[in-house]
């Protein structure tokens, strides 16, 4: 089956237990989305490795082309940021690649 070409597409392949579903769970976590939604946990707090007091998930977001928001400020990137701490505080941050 061929991909259509007018959209980058990632495959992300691998046995099972090399870290498929985490990439996924940082995604969705780094977006947004909840520990809950992922199956993953009840809180954000359970997903900091051990003996560490945060946990840092930055995304990187193409943007460039006619559909490109507010390409003067941001450029070709947007970056999304979840810093989380062992209390179950998280923040985000929005920035440019500069």
């Amino acid at each position: 089956m061929a991909l259509p070409s007018s959209k980058p597409t990632t495959i992300v392949k691998g046995r099972n237990g090399s870290g498929k579903s985490a990439i996924l769970t940082a995604v969705i976590l780094g977006l947004g989305g909840t520990t809950r939604t992922t199956n993953r946990g009840k809180n954000v707090k359970e997903l900091i490795k051990y003996n560490k007091h945060t946990a840092t998930i930055q995304i990187v977001l193409t943007n460039c082309g006619k559909e490109a928001y507010k390409g003067d400020v941001y450029g070709d990137a947007i970056i999304v940021e979840r810093r989380i701490s062992s209390s179950g505080m998280s923040a985000f941050n929005i920035k440019s690649k500069s």
